[in-house]
């Protein structure tokens, strides 16, 4: 499996159909950034400057530029002033910034044939992500979404995080109003979808419930096969109103017996909830640590999609009794002696070490910083490139 070494930048702009100015070799892109505050290797990076309602990344060129940074994404109402008359820097310009960043995401998805599980939904997005991701990662090189990155911008930044050497995608889609996950689609490209439910949040941007689900199918128009609860009227209606169960393998699970997978019977016991499900490949129990309706529901997406996957019944029953909850990540907590925590201890990654150490930057200005760490446990990397990763993030 050869290692990805990054796009030609004039590739991203041929892609993009814009304009590339600039002189000096042609760099190599593998990292995509947009807040300049966040910490990221000058070398290798091209940075889109968004425009926002209270910030413009514009206005952050040139201090970049004096820190290395040579690659950038412009809008045309650009001036192109930069500092010293530097010659060897790249401009790609575009009529709408986050429009290229999006869409150089779905380019740069086009390159890599994995299995990748898309994951939507009113509630339970994260939840359901992270537990995939404790469950399989001892099978999977896996890249996700990092936190609750699944917007308009985190979404594409996830996405840019995949590369050849992983064997698995999972990453989460949030949208708030009409044509968002139009955009969303191409960056992720599921092969595999997870609808986890429709309730009241963003709903204010939909005139009812229903254009809100059908609105987050749209995710789902070129799966293979999706997980879903069949019990949810509003997320079966969309499936039917989309045609896509004419056209996708449908493994919606069931309390009522009218799923790919029965629930036959859930309890309390000492330790969470025990639950019972039956279908034509097996019938077991299995116990997760919690005992709240919504964990029960995440539990079952992921038994659901498990189970599709091949994985016997007493291999999901090991590992479904070891689930971690799912905190808050990068919580803030105030300590002693006028100290400020930052608990990030359930992600054990490299990806996550990165946000976790750019949000240790923002919040800890003009302080002294420490960082306890781990050993990092089924990374998927050799040591000595495992080593190196970590020590170049805590060296910027």
């Amino acid at each position: 499996m050869s290692t990805f070494l990054g796009h030609p930048l004039s590739r991203i702009a041929a892609a993009l159909g814009s304009p590339l100015a600039g002189a000096g070799d042609e760099p190599l892109i593998r990292h995509i950034a947009i807040d300049s505050r966040r910490s990221f290797p000058a070398e290798g990076t091209l940075f889109v400057a968004l425009r926002g309602e209270r910030h413009d990344g514009h206005g952050y060129i040139p201090r970049l530029i004096e820190q290395g940074v040579r690659c950038f994404v412009v809008d045309q109402e650009f001036d192109g002033v930069v500092p010293g008359g530097r010659r060897d820097l790249h401009f790609i310009r575009v009529p709408d910034t986050l429009d290229a960043l999006q869409r150089s995401a779905a380019w740069h998805r086009s390159h890599f044939h994995v299995p990748v599980i898309g994951i939507t939904g009113s509630n339970g997005k994260t939840v359901v992500k992270e537990w995939l991701f404790h469950l399989l990662r001892g099978e999977e090189h896996i890249v996700r979404s990092p936190g609750s990155w699944n917007s308009q911008v985190g979404v594409p930044l996830s996405v840019w995080n995949l590369t050849s050497e992983h064997g698995l995608g999972l990453f989460e889609a949030g949208i708030s109003m009409p044509g968002e996950m139009a955009r969303l689609r191409p960056v992720i490209k599921p092969t595999i979808g997870i609808f986890t439910n429709i309730g009241p949040a963003h709903g204010e941007n939909f005139s009812n419930d229903r254009e809100k689900a059908l609105e987050k199918a749209l995710l789902f128009a070129e799966v293979q096969v999706l997980v879903y609860c069949a019990d949810h009227a509003l997320v079966t209606d969309a499936l039917d109103r989309s045609q896509l169960d004419q056209r996708v393998v449908l493994r919606g699970w069931s309390r009522e017996n009218n799923g790919w997978l029965h629930v036959a019977h859930e309890a309390r016991s000492a330790h969470g909830t025990q639950v019972t499900v039956i279908n034509d490949l097996a019938s077991f129990t299995f116990e997760i640590p919690f005992t709240d309706h919504a964990s029960v529901e995440n539990a079952l997406h992921c038994v659901t999609l498990l189970l599709h996957l091949g994985y016997s019944s007493q291999w999901i029953i090991e590992r479904m009794s070891h689930l971690p909850p799912v905190a808050m990540r990068l919580e803030v907590v105030e300590g002693i002696h006028n100290s400020t925590l930052i608990n990030d201890a359930y992600s054990n990654d490299v990806a996550s070490l990165a946000i976790a150490l750019d949000h240790l930057a923002v919040v800890g200005q003009g302080t002294r910083k420490v960082v306890v760490l781990t050993d990092f446990v089924e990374s998927g990397d050799a040591p000595e490139m495992l080593h190196r990763r970590v020590s170049e993030l805590l060296d910027r």
